[in-house]
């Protein structure tokens, strides 16, 4: 009942901010910042009874009423919250909004703001399946981060990226971006303990694309990098499964990767990535079969 109620002001309200455009003794500016107030207030009645795609349409409405009223911050507000309002129902259009909104938040400075809504269209875009516009989304949304000194946002969007990369079987750019995240975090305090993972991570992408020797020289390069990693469960996991590979022991890659998963649980992309390498030695031992 609420709910009806409230789509039918909201409605109401549309059909008054458009005869406040629209009518003949309404002049200059200022009527269409009234009709944007209507617009604004027409959506959030909208929106509070969940009819988000019409919340968005009011929204839209008061985006452009604002700027024939030379209101370009709060035309911009109002196409953000149009894209707010839509993931729900649809993630793509949201995702279009929120990167419209934030070219005029970067013309005013506001990076942080502008590099949030970059970083959240990105992950909707990934939600759609559509990994090419989420990392452009998320690489956009790093640089804006880095703009204002925000590193461990800008990392987040990287290897939030770099993981797109690797499932996607582009394992050298993964492996890059993961490399280059460990270094930049070796000397900060705060970041300097995730970087074994970022390590690991970066040489199970090399591993994963069968490089068993690139593989053992990345490896090797990241113990200089990072004196404490050698010590580390994930270092001891990535000398054992290169032996493995070298001696094309199918058996010692499955005990290792088990023995590790005991104590510190494998998550998905770490065992897509082990699968794929594990597969080298699986698909050398059926090739020595039919010899």
């Amino acid at each position: 009942m609420k709910m009806a109620a409230e789509n039918r002001e909201a409605k109401a309200l549309m059909e008054q901010a458009k005869k406040k455009t629209e009518g003949f003794f309404s002049f200059g500016k200022g009527k269409y910042g009234q009709a944007a107030e209507m617009y604004t207030r027409a959506g959030n009645l909208y929106k509070a009874s969940k009819n988000f795609n019409e919340a968005a349409n009011a929204y839209l409405e008061a985006a452009q009423c604002y700027r024939m009223a030379d209101e370009a911050f709060e035309a911009t507000n109002s196409t953000l919250a149009a894209g707010a309002v839509l993931k729900k129902v649809d993630p793509k259009r949201a995702a279009e909004l929120l990167i419209q909104g934030t070219k005029s938040l970067v013309a005013d400075g506001h990076f942080s703001a502008a590099a949030k809504h970059q970083q959240d269209a990105g992950e909707m875009f990934e939600a759609e399946g559509d990994n090419e516009a989420a990392i452009d989304c998320l690489n956009t949304a790093a640089e804006y981060y880095e703009m204002e000194n925000s590193t461990s946002r800008a990392n987040t969007c990287k290897l939030k990226v770099a993981t797109l990369y690797a499932n996607s079987g582009k394992y050298d750019e993964a492996a890059e971006i993961f490399e280059n995240v460990a270094r930049a975090s070796m000397d900060n305090n705060l970041l300097k303990f995730s970087v074994r993972n970022y390590l690991f991570h970066a040489f199970l992408c090399i591993l994963a694309k069968q490089d068993v020797v690139g593989a053992g020289r990345a490896l090797e390069r990241y113990k200089d990098m990072d004196p404490t990693f050698a010590g580390q469960r994930e270092c001891k996991l990535c000398e054992a499964v290169l032996e493995a590979c070298d001696n094309l022991d199918v058996d010692a890659f499955t005990q290792a990767v088990a023995n590790f998963d005991a104590l510190t649980p494998l998550d998905a992309f770490r065992t897509h990535l082990l699968l794929q390498a594990k597969k080298m030695i699986e698909n050398a031992g059926d090739s020595s079969q039919l010899v």
